[in-house]
Formats: structure tokens, C-alpha cells, sequence
């Protein structure tokens, strides 16, 4: 992947201003990383022990790597960390990743954008994004989300090239990126099905394509169900290095309960009364208070047999039932704890090297972050639709339209099932929210350039426009098709002329 984007980028340089812009701005962007990655500071967690070896046999409880579900996490971020023995050699990996991805969407942007004002602000956007401390402060936490973000950026580059040029190192590329991403989270399986849907799109309908997508689907849909079938396994294992001497699904059901549930009346009401949930005296006092006390709650869970039998049989799925059987109240919780997840969270300490004016535009407050991105979503969404981009720049439209819907899918999912912790558990959703909109913008520019270059260099008199064919080959024997001018405009996209009736519009 790195050999490719290299040759792109010597291409590139060698195209003229246009190309010395993009290398210029990825020149930036590497300098910019690579001060950040001297003065940054490696963050470690709770529960960093679960993905890495701490080298303490009273926190070291067994194997981190496995492939058959033997170990706390899904073998994504453990492969990673066990092939480097330093916190600080981790960090410098997830940062060296991080840097090629989001150097690659930047690029990608760039190819499947036609004009120079586009070009800019895409690829120039996206780079700035990637270097927001919202972003960069993941690279140095020994955690799963760096890996997530930086493999999710990375596989929507790839997507983008792939679908622009149908190049083969792109779709093995793209392939490699979201198997590996599919096993850095569990809820990372919808996502890569959604992908795996988007190919089997192409497999149907594109016949060039097809054998190299249905290879790619194929490979998707077995990761998919390898990591389907290990993830209850490393569900139980998890029990080892847990706190609270629970399953990693039982420990989930724990927080929701004492952080969300039990709380909130209503619905605590409304588990009881349609899902069944058996009350508990002692965690409904805990839940009371104003501390967290999670290990004292789970205690009280386990009192009480019958919650925990419901817990084990009813309590991994019992967000998702709550939503189908209370969907208003699903809403107004989602309503309250989205403006979080959708802020960010920074855990590393990471310098700022973004204006504080441009970085409070993009990552605002709580109480403002979601009128600016479901405004910016909106306002960019219907700028493009009215500057022609259904007909001049789909694809983009479409990639940046569903990187927004299926981010918004995933965080709502996500609040089912997670409680606490919402700018962390969030934050790849939140950071592809910023994508879309930064898409859907440069795309918006993109046709109205391209629509306004076309009106300057149309024949303004109408002397200028020829008679129509029809009355102008009248008794001439002249076919319709003679008619096509023998030169076509000139493409920017490809510095190349081709026969006007020859020309497709690669969107």
C-alpha cells in the first residue's frame, strides 16, 4: 500500500502546479505528524491490561493473542501490540498507521475530485481533521480506537479509489484493511457487511468487475462469520481480567444497568414491565447514588439470582428490545447522550497544532455539536445536490452521504449496548460525521466550478449555436451522428481528449 500511494504521489509531482499542491499538502501534513509524534505523551487505561502485557503477573492472566476467541479482545489490536514490546513503540506504530491512512484518504479525495478548489479543500480538509487532537490523542492511548479510526479512514480510502479506477492493489488493499478492521471492535461487523454489500453491488452490476468483487465479498463474509462465531468466546474469557468477575457482556449489562437504566424511572419501568427484568433492592440503592461504583454494584448484581439469570439470558439484547418496544424513549436517551459521543474525547495529551478557532468549528461543545454537524450535514447535502452533484459527481455524493448514514446507524446502535464512557466509544462514529460533511462540501464545490466553467466557455449570442442538425442536412443526406463535433472539451480529470460520443461521466 505504501508503494503504491508512493508512485501515485511521484505521479503527482510530476503533473504540474496541481500535482506539486497535493505533495506539498502531504508534505505538511507528515511534518505536522511527525512533530506531534516527539511531543506527545503514550496514555494507558483501565483496561489497557486487556489489549497488552503490563509485565506484572498479578494483571498478566493469560494469553491477549487469539484466533479462536481464547483471550479478553478480538485478535485486531492484540496482533498489533504483541509484535512491539514498549508502550512507546505501540504508539509509534498506531501513529505510522494513522499517517498512512488518513494521507491516503487525502489523496483519494484528491483523484475522484475533478477541480483545483474541490481538490484543496478536500484533501486540505481531510488533513487538518487528521491532525485535530480529537484524532491524534488516539494514536498515543494503548487502546482499540487509533486502530479503529485510522483502519476505518483507510478503508474508505481504498473504497473511493477502487470504485473510481477499479484498480486491483486498491481492492486487495481495501480487502486487507476492513478484515483486520472487522476484529479491532465487535459492532465493527456491521460496518464491514455494509461493505461487503456495497461490493456485492458491483458484482451484480458491473460484469469487468465482478470476479474481483466476488473474491473481495467472499473474503468479507468469512471474516465476518469467523468473527461472529469467537466473539461470545472472548465474551466468557473476559471474565479472567474483569473487575467485577463478570463476562465482558455481563460487564456491559452492568454499566447500562447502573449508569442508564435504573436511574431513569421510566425506563427502568418499562425494563421491568415489557422486557421481564426481575427487581434488585441492593443495586437499585447502589444505582441511587452518586458514584459510579461499579464493583459494588456488580456485587449486588450477583445477590440477586433472578436479575442475573436475566441478565445472562435476556440482558445482551435488551437495548435493542428496549428500542423496538419503546421506540420514544430509546429516542429521548438517544437524544441526551448523542451530543457526547459526538463531541469527541481526547485521553493522550497531544500539542494542538490546529487553530483553536477552526478546531472549536469542527469539534464544538456538547451543546452545540449536534446542530453543527446535522447542520453541516444538511446545509452541505442540499449545497451539492443544487450545484448538480446527482449528475456530475455521484459517487462522491454517494460514498459521502453513506458515510454519514451508516456512522449515524452505528452510534445509534452502539448507545444500545454501551453506557459510560460516550465520547470514547464514539469517536470513529463522530470523526466520520466530520468526513461526510468535509465530502459533501468539496463535492458541492466541485460541480458549481465545474458548472460555471462550462457557462463561461459556452457561446453566449445565439448566432453563435448551430441550426439543429435536422434543418441544417436538409436535402444534404446527412446523418444525425455527422453532426457530433469532431473535437471534445478537455477533460481535467484525465489530461486527455476523447471523442465526444465517446465520453462517460465517471461518477
Amino acid at each position: 500500500m505504501g508503494g503504491l500511494l508512493a508512485r501515485e504521489l511521484a505521479r503527482a509531482r510530476s503533473a504540474g502546479p496541481a500535482g506539486l499542491v497535493l505533495a506539498g499538502l502531504l508534505a505538511a501534513f507528515l511534518a505536522v505528524r511527525a512533530y506531534l509524534a516527539t511531543r506527545s505523551q503514550v496514555f494507558t487505561s483501565y483496561d489497557t491490561f486487556t489489549y497488552a502485557y503490563r509485565g506484572d503477573p498479578g494483571v498478566d492472566r493469560g494469553p491477549l493473542l487469539s484466533f479462536t476467541g481464547h483471550s479478553p479482545r478480538l485478535w485486531g489490536v492484540p496482533l498489533l501490540y504483541a509484535a512491539l514490546p514498549t508502550d512507546g513503540l505501540r504508539a509509534l506504530a498506531q501513529w505510522t498507521i494513522g499517517t498512512l491512512a488518513w494521507g491516503t484518504l487525502a489523496w483519494a479525495v484528491w483523484s475522484v475530485l475533478r477541480t483545483q478548489p474541490a481538490r484543496a479543500l478536500g484533501a486540505g480538509g481531510v488533513l487538518l481533521v487528521g491532525l485535530m487532537p480529537a484524532v491524534t490523542s488516539w494514536d498515543f492511548a494503548i487502546l482499540s480506537e487509533s486502530l479503529s479510526i485510522s483502519l476505518a479512514v483507510l478503508t474508505l480510502a481504498l473504497l473511493l479509489r477502487w470504485a473510481t479506477t477499479g484498480s486491483g492493489p486498491a481492492l486487495a488493499g481495501l480487502t486487507g484493511a476492513a478484515v483486520w478492521w472487522t476484529f479491532t471492535r465487535p459492532e465493527i461487523r456491521l460496518p464491514v457487511a455494509v461493505l461487503a454489500l456495497v461490493l456485492l453491488g458491483y458484482l451484480v452490476t458491473d460484469r469487468r468487475r465482478r470476479r474481483a468483487a466476488g473474491a473481495a465479498v467472499a473474503v468479507l463474509a468469512a471474516a465476518l462469520t469467523w468473527a461472529t462465531v469467537v466473539t461470545p468466546v472472548h465474551s466468557d474469557t473476559f471474565q479472567r481480567w474483569s473487575a467485577t468477575g463478570l463476562t465482558l457482556d455481563e460487564q456491559g449489562l452492568v454499566y447500562r444497568l447502573r449508569l442508564v437504566v435504573l436511574p431513569d424511572p421510566q425506563m427502568k419501568a418499562a425494563y421491568q414491565s415489557t422486557l421481564g427484568m426481575p427487581g434488585c433492592p441492593g443495586a437499585e440503592q447502589v444505582a441511587a447514588g452518586p458514584e459510579w461504583a461499579i464493583p459494588r454494584f456488580a456485587d449486588e448484581y450477583r445477590r440477586c439470582p433472578q436479575l442475573r439469570a436475566w441478565g445472562r439470558a435476556e440482558g445482551v439484547g435488551s437495548g435493542f428490545r428496549f428500542a423496538l418496544a419503546e421506540p420514544r424513549q430509546y429516542a429521548h436517551y438517544v437524544r441526551g447522550v448523542a451530543p457526547r459521543s459526538l463531541a469527541g474525547a481526547a485521553y493522550a495529551r497531544t500539542p494542538s497544532v490546529v487553530p483553536r478557532s477552526l478546531e472549536r468549528a469542527v469539534f464544538p461543545q456538547r451543546e452545540r455539536v449536534v446542530l453543527v454537524v446535522l447542520g453541516g450535514l444538511v446545509v452541505a447535502g442540499l449545497a451539492a445536490l443544487a450545484a448538480g452533484a446527482w449528475r456530475r459527481r455521484r459517487l462522491p455524493l454517494l460514498a459521502a452521504v453513506g458515510v454519514a448514514g451508516l456512522a449515524a446507524g452505528v452510534l445509534v446502535a452502539e448507545l444500545m449496548y454501551t453506557a459510560g464512557e460516550y465520547g470514547r466509544f464514539g469517536i470513529q462514529e463522530a470523526v466520520l460525521l466530520r468526513l461526510a460533511v468535509l465530502l459533501l462540501a468539496a463535492v458541492a464545490v466541485d460541480a458549481l466550478t465545474e458548472r460555471l466553467a462550462g457557462d463561461r466557455t459556452r457561446p453566449a449570442g445565439p448566432s453563435a449555436v448551430p441550426a439543429p442538425p435536422e434543418r441544417e442536412a436538409a436535402g444534404q443526406g446527412l446523418r444525425r451522428r455527422d453532426w457530433i463535433p469532431t473535437h471534445a472539451p478537455h477533460d481535467p480529470h484525465t489530461d486527455q481528449e476523447e471523442p465526444a460520443h465517446g465520453r462517460r461521466d465517471p461518477s
